[in-house]
C-alpha cells in the first residue's frame, strides 16, 4: 500500500471523527434548550389534592385552573329556587283562576235565579262550560304539524317488462342513492352488468335511472333478466347480483328488499322452455341459376327500390312503419354486402329472414316476406327454396302459416306479445 494511500485513510477517519464529534455536540446543546424550554416550574393543579394558592395579581400571563366546585353548588342553589318559585307561581295561578271561576259561577246563578226564578236550568245560548274556560283550544292556539314524507314508496306496476323476465331487489333509503355507489355495485357484476336494469321510484311510476344525472331516487330497483337468447342465468349468478346490492346497501346505509331466489330460479326454468318453444327464424333463399352469380350493384338497386336499407355490416334491413325491423337479407357469401365492396362483389344468392318472435303482426310481415322473395327471385332469374335448399310450393307455405300461428297465439297467452317491449328483450 503506498504512502499516498495510507494518507488518505487517515484523512477519511479525522473527517469521520470530526463530523461525529460536532453532531454529538449539537445534539447535547438542544437537548438542553429543549429541558429548559418545557421545565416545569410550578406545581400541577390537576395532580395535585389541594387546591392552588392565589396567584399574584401581577402574573396575568400564568394560567389559573378554574374550580368547579363552587360554582356547581350555586348553579344547584339557583336552580332549585327557580324551580320553587315556578311552582309556587303555578300553584298560585290555578288557585286564582279556580277562584274567578267560582265567583263567575255564583254571580250567573244569582242573576238566573233573579230572571227566572222557577227553572235552574241554564239554556243552550247562556250557559258557559268550565272546561271551555280552563281549557285553550288545541286547533286555534297550535298548528298540526304533519309527518315527513319520503319519496320511496313502491309503485303498484313493476318495471316494463320486470314480472315477466326478471329478478327484482330493491334498494330503499332516506335520502336520495348516490349514483357512484350503484355504478360499483354494476362493476362487480362482470358480465352479468349487460342483464341488469336500473329504474327510479318517481310518484307512481318507474323511470330509468341515468347514472349520469344527479341523484334523486330514494327507491331504486334493480333488475337482472333471467332468460335471453343465449341461456338462463344460474343460481351463483342470482347470489352474485343480490351479494353486490347488498354491499351497496350498507354502504348507503339502505334496506334492501327482495324475491326468494329459488322461486326466481323456478320462473327462469319455466320461462326457458317457453322460449325455446317459441325462438323460431323464419328464413326463404334465392338462389342464382345457370346465368350465374348476382352482381351485388343489381342485389342494392333492387332492394332500396323495395325498401331496404343498407348497413355498415353488410346486411339489408327492411322497418315497418313504426320504424322497427321486420325483414333482413343477408348474402350467402361472405364477408357480405360491405358498402365499400359492393361495386365489385358477387353472390350465388341471398337469404331473407324472418326472426317471428321479434315481429308485430307476424301473418301480414310473413306474407310481405314471400312475395318480396318472389319478386326478387323473378328480377335476378333465381329460383325460391327453403333452408334445405329445397323449392317451395304453397302447401308448404300454408303449413308455415299455420305453425306461426300457433306461436304467435302461445305468446299472446303468455303475455308476450311478438314484437312487444317485453318479447324484444327476451328475444335478443
Amino acid at each position: 500500500m503506498s504512502n499516498l494511500q495510507l494518507a488518505l485513510i487517515v484523512l477519511a477517519v479525522v473527517v469521520i471523527a470530526g463530523v461525529y464529534g460536532f453532531n454529538r455536540w449539537q445534539e447535547r446543546r438542544y437537548r438542553q434548550r429543549a429541558e429548559s424550554a418545557f421545565k416545569q416550574r410550578h406545581e400541577d393543579v390537576l395532580m395535585s389534592d389541594a387546591s392552588p394558592p392565589p396567584a399574584p395579581a401581577l402574573r396575568v400571563r400564568e394560567r389559573i385552573e378554574p374550580q368547579f366546585q363552587g360554582l356547581q353548588s350555586k348553579l344547584a342553589q339557583e336552580s332549585e329556587k327557580s324551580e320553587a318559585r315556578a311552582t309556587q307561581n303555578q300553584v298560585n295561578l290555578k288557585e286564582q283562576v279556580a277562584a274567578e271561576l267560582r265567583a263567575d259561577r255564583r254571580s250567573r246563578s244569582r242573576a238566573q235565579s233573579d230572571a227566572h226564578p222557577a227553572t235552574k236550568e241554564e239554556s243552550p245560548e247562556t250557559s258557559v262550560r268550565t272546561q271551555d274556560i280552563a281549557r285553550p283550544r288545541v286547533g286555534d292556539t297550535q298548528e298540526k304539524i304533519e309527518p315527513r314524507q319520503v319519496n320511496n314508496v313502491a309503485p303498484l306496476a313493476s318495471p316494463p317488462g320486470a314480472d315477466h323476465l326478471d329478478y327484482q331487489i330493491d334498494l330503499v333509503s332516506l335520502t336520495p342513492i348516490a349514483h357512484s355507489n350503484l355504478e360499483k355495485a354494476l362493476k362487480q357484476l362482470s358480465d352479468l352488468a349487460n342483464r341488469v336494469y336500473l329504474w327510479g321510484a318517481f310518484e307512481d311510476h318507474w323511470t330509468p335511472v341515468d347514472l349520469h344525472a344527479a341523484a334523486k331516487y330514494n327507491r331504486v330497483r334493480a333488475t337482472i333478466q333471467l332468460v335471453t337468447r343465449s341461456g338462463m342465468l344460474q343460481k351463483e349468478d342470482l347470489i352474485t347480483f343480490k351479494r353486490a346490492f347488498e354491499r351497496c346497501a350498507n354502504e348507503i346505509e339502505a334496506s334492501l328488499e327482495g324475491a326468494e331466489i329459488e322461486r326466481s330460479l323456478e320462473v327462469a326454468q319455466d320461462l326457458e322452455k317457453f322460449c325455446l318453444e317459441s325462438d323460431v327464424v323464419l328464413g326463404l333463399s334465392v338462389v342464382a341459376q345457370k346465368s350465374g352469380p348476382f352482381a351485388g350493384t343489381k342485389i342494392r338497386a333492387w332492394a332500396e327500390a323495395a325498401g331496404f336499407q343498407l348497413r355498415p355490416n353488410g346486411v339489408f334491413l327492411l322497418n315497418d312503419e313504426h320504424g322497427a325491423i321486420t325483414i333482413s337479407m343477408e348474402s350467402h357469401d361472405n364477408p357480405g354486402f360491405l358498402p365499400e365492396r359492393i361495386r365489385s362483389l358477387t353472390t350465388n344468392g341471398v337469404t331473407m329472414i324472418l326472426d317471428v318472435p321479434r315481429v308485430s303482426n307476424g301473418l301480414h310481415a310473413f306474407d310481405r316476406l314471400v312475395g318480396l322473395a318472389r319478386h326478387l327471385a323473378n328480377t335476378m332469374g333465381g329460383a325460391l327454396v327453403d333452408d334445405n335448399r329445397a323449392a317451395v310450393s304453397e302447401s308448404g307455405l300454408d303449413q308455415i302459416r299455420t305453425q306461426l300461428k300457433k306461436v304467435y297465439e302461445r305468446m299472446d297467452a303468455r303475455g308476450i306479445p311478438a314484437g312487444g317491449p317485453v318479447a324484444l328483450r327476451l328475444f335478443q
